[in-house]
């Protein structure tokens, strides 16, 4: 026999789930339109530690040191991180050292994507760009092989760099987020889970 009450209960159930996976989505689609800032996420995925990154950067404000070579590489005892080994133009920034750990040197093991970087020389601190940087969409990955967050020195936590008109932020120990791909692929088996229950329900109800 049809139970309303139960039917109703479950449709509920199902409907509140795609409403909490489509706020997600919403979620995650607003984060990535306002947040301008280059953010950088450093986790443990398989065997290896990955640096990812991404965003734009308004460089307005900077004062351009020199254009030059360096190569990808990690250093946080001295607030050193460069993505990818290139060509890049090397701004000043104020402030104190940014320190996020205690390792002097490991060098990428593989890496893809745009050259940045944060840089520490002589007690005065540096943002990398690649060369002739006009504040398009930057992306990149550094891979470090075998590693995790204590073998390479990394004080799990947040950093920031503050630029006249922008941050660079770094996450170190950032849990992976899904891509907003994933969320509509959720949303998609979420909303045909719920096509088959219905049509099993109406079935049943018709076999009564």
């Amino acid at each position: 026999m049809f139970n309303a009450a139960h039917h109703h209960r479950y449709s509920g159930f199902a409907q509140g789930v795609l409403l909490r996976i489509f706020v997600l989505v919403g979620l995650q689609a607003t984060v990535s339109i306002a947040d301008a800032a280059v953010v950088i996420n450093a986790a443990e995925v398989g065997g290896d530690v990955v640096f990812t990154g991404s965003g734009t950067l308004d460089t307005t404000g900077l004062t351009k040191d020199i254009t030059g070579g360096y190569a990808s590489i990690l250093v946080p005892a001295q607030g050193i991180f460069v993505s990818t080994t290139g060509t890049m133009d090397f701004y000043f920034i104020n402030g104190p050292l940014v320190a996020f750990g205690s390792s002097l040197g490991t060098a990428a093991s593989s890496q893809t994507g745009d050259s940045l970087g944060v840089l520490n020389s002589g007690g005065q601190n540096y943002f990398l760009v690649p060369t002739g940087y006009g504040g398009s969409a930057l992306a990149f990955s550094s891979t470090y092989s075998g590693q995790n967050m204590t073998s390479l020195g990394l004080t799990p936590g947040t950093y920031q760099w503050t630029l006249p008109s922008d941050t660079v932020t770094l996450n170190v120990g950032a849990a992976v987020v899904p891509e907003p791909t994933t969320y509509i692929a959720m949303a998609g088996f979420a909303g045909l889970g719920v096509f088959v229950w219905r049509r099993r329900s109406a079935r049943s109800k018709k076999a009564q």
